[in-house]
């Protein structure tokens, strides 16, 4: 019998910030396909177990991603990048993901990463002169992937402040007035249109200036999916592996035994990244897809029309899959985690993500060996409605 959309809080309270919320532990327990209701006020079905949330990720044809469809979430940042690949369906999204894949595949992040580990080290070589206490997020993690998105799109490093301030609006909406929302990304948008303008008139080696060729040359796509997509990159390409950065310092901090090895060994640095990917997933609801017909997830009946949410965080901690799943083990294999998606909508930048956080934390595991948390983790400064959960400062000392 299903619970009342009323009896579960999404987002539910947490008793530990680094953990699960126990009433996603249950539901995931007693009743992986649970009726709840949304922070908007929408109802949907949340699916808290692996399986389950793969199959429904893996279908798009059954759980739709266009925002078109019935039980279409109400604002949100989406509503500024409509356009984007996040809420199309083939053969709209095959055609955009296609135009932007090159940029983002494994070989080109081979060819990056030297340069991230290079900014990585100047970071930290500001940070050390300073010396300590020091704050991570301020320090590295928010100018690491920043530098690097700026770099990969053609924008501007130096307009840094206005985008940290854009995309903090747009990624916090849940405690954003309605007015404020709109005039910051009216803003967001002016910018990347001069962008776009510029890009016309003297075009770089970059992505955004591809982007505009295929407009201009080959029709590939329209105005308004060119500007959408810039923004959509510019938000997850920063604020995204930010998040997930300060969450896996954390936690790699907190298991010294565990960071100490990141200096020497690649097999846990890559071990380590993994599990930061699974441990703390970090955004906790996905965007809800739309049943276009009649059917079944995991038993429970979905009717045609209405919203279904995968809960990403449940499903990485999910027993019947992860050994202990509560446990942080840098060494977990096989280590089969859905931190990224999956199915077509797997994010399209998991290969530049992996490639920074490894970036970050090799360079942090080598210069600073003795690096340990200056403050009690229930102490810290979470982030509470963003998109995407994580924390606002790491302070350190060493």
């Amino acid at each position: 019998m299903s619970v009342s959309a009323a009896q579960v809080r999404v987002p539910a309270p947490r008793e530990d910030p680094l953990g699960l919320p126990v009433d996603y532990t249950r539901l995931r327990e007693t009743e992986p396909v649970s009726r709840v209701m949304m922070p908007n006020g929408q109802e949907a079905w949340l699916v808290t177990r692996h399986a389950e949330a793969k199959a429904v990720l893996a279908e798009p044809d059954l759980f739709s991603s266009d925002r078109r469809q019935e039980g279409k979430p109400k604002r949100t940042f989406n509503d500024v990048v409509v356009e984007s690949i996040l809420f199309l369906d083939p053969p709209d999204h095959t055609r955009l993901r296609g135009l932007i894949a090159g940029r983002f595949s494994g070989k080109r992040m081979t060819e990056l990463a030297p340069r991230a580990r290079r900014i990585t080290d100047d970071l930290l070589d500001d940070m050390i002169s300073v010396g300590p206490p020091a704050d991570l997020v301020a320090a590295v993690n928010e100018s690491v992937p920043l530098r690097v998105i700026c770099e990969i799109l053609g924008v501007p490093y130096d307009d840094h402040a206005l985008f940290h301030r854009w995309v903090d609006v747009a990624t916090n909406f849940g405690e954003q007035t309605e007015d404020n929302f709109r005039r910051t990304m009216a803003d967001f948008r002016e910018y990347m249109e001069d962008v776009v303008a510029a890009k016309r008139r003297d075009p770089g080696d970059d992505l955004v200036s591809e982007l505009v060729g295929e407009r201009d040359t080959n029709g590939s796509l329209r105005h308004d999916e060119l500007i959408s997509l810039s923004i959509l990159l510019m938000i997850a390409g920063h604020d995204n592996t930010a998040a997930t950065l300060g969450l896996g310092e954390i936690m790699l901090l907190k298991q010294p035994e565990q960071f100490a090895r990141l200096a020497t060994d690649g097999s846990a640095l890559t071990g380590a990244v993994e599990e930061v990917l699974r441990h703390q997933a970090i955004v906790h609801l996905g965007r809800p897809r739309v049943a276009t017909r009649d059917c079944e997830v995991g038993g429970t009946p979905i009717r045609q029309g209405d919203a279904v949410v995968v809960m990403l965080p449940a499903a990485n901690r999910d027993p019947r899959v992860f050994d202990e799943p509560e446990r942080f083990d840098i060494s977990r294999k096989p280590n089969p985690h859905i931190g990224f998606g999956h199915g077509i909508h797997h994010c399209v930048g998991h290969a530049l993500a992996r490639m920074e956080l490894r970036a970050v934390f090799e360079r942090l595991a080598a210069r600073l060996p003795e690096l340990r948390l200056a403050e009690p983790v229930a102490g810290l400064d979470w982030r509470q409605g963003y998109n995407a959960y994580g924390v606002r400062t790491v302070p350190v000392t060493w």
